[in-house]
């Protein structure tokens, strides 16, 4: 539920007025429902993050019950308890200071927080993930989108290229690959580690791009998480392959190319031959302060 954002030359009022029913007073004292109020700055630099006008006051039923005073807090929802609450219609507003050229959207929501585990739960299971030739066509694409060259500028026949399998957060060989739709990169990242570093730092971005996106952005990567398999499978300590043009692979460890060949270290970060599918806008998963 959104409502009127009133924005004046020094402040912010938001009023608005969210019916509860019985079914939705069940959900929130017994369930593990909340009432969230959100903010979203419009032209952050930073997508899909909640962000906070400063120094402002929440009010549910002419009761404040959220204030803040500083930048502490400015990422996370208000999350109401069920004591300010009742059935039927619920009066809540927001003051708060305006900030220079700051365009907010505000809204009201009942959300269920979620442990990181059933965050990672519902992404692995979601559907549209790309079947395995699918992805793998789009690793070979992306390995051999642009050619190498020789230190005489012709074009290098480069036969394999090396991959690390090290997740960029942990630092650990990933367990679940996984990486957002819109990248356009080959690099992926652990799925556990990204939704735990996602709960600190409360926002979507790709720690190998640096691009923010939705959570609904993210997929588990059918190639890699195929590779991970087969190499878990073998009881190999393997963190880095090396990819052919035909999306074959082999450990980096092993007896690799014959001696003479041409091999390159993959940068992950790697633009050349992939789609930008494009992120939309959707709210947020609401992941729990309970989370191990």
């Amino acid at each position: 539920m959104m409502a009127n954002c009133i924005i004046g030359p020094d402040e912010i009022n938001f009023d608005t007025k969210l019916d509860i029913n019985s079914e939705d007073m069940y959900l929130i004292e017994h369930k593990g429902y909340k009432v969230e109020v959100w903010s979203i700055l419009l032209n952050d630099v930073f997508q899909f993050r909640m962000c906070w006008p400063k120094y402002g006051y929440l009010k549910v039923n002419g009761v404040v019950v959220n204030c803040w005073l500083a930048t502490s807090d400015r990422n996370n929802g208000a999350l109401i308890s069920s004591m300010y609450l009742k059935e039927g219609a619920n009066e809540i507003s927001i003051s708060a200071v305006a900030e220079h050229d700051g365009i907010y959207c505000m809204g009201v929501r009942l959300v269920k927080p979620r442990s990181v585990q059933e965050v990672c739960t519902i992404i692995s299971n979601k559907q549209g993930t790309e079947p395995l030739n699918v992805a793998t066509d789009r690793v070979i694409h992306c390995l051999t989108g642009g050619g190498a060259l020789d230190d005489a500028g012709k074009e290098l026949e480069v036969l394999a290229a090396t991959v690390d399998l090290r997740c960029p957060i942990s630092g650990a060989r990933m367990k679940t690959a996984s990486r957002f739709m819109s990248c356009i990169h080959i690099g992926c990242f652990d799925l556990e580690s990204f939704i735990g570093l996602a709960h600190t730092t409360r926002n979507w971005k790709c720690p190998i791009c640096l691009n923010s996106y939705s959570w609904e952005d993210i997929t588990v990567d059918s190639y890699f998480n195929q590779v991970l398999r087969e190499i878990e499978q073998s009881g190999a300590d393997t963190t880095e392959i090396k990819i052919r043009p035909d999306g074959s692979w082999f450990a980096n460890n092993e007896p690799n190319t014959p001696a003479g060949t041409n091999s390159i270290r993959c940068d992950l970060s790697s633009t050349s031959g992939i789609t930008n599918y494009g992120a939309s806008l959707s709210d947020p998963i609401i992941i729990s302060d309970d989370s191990e």
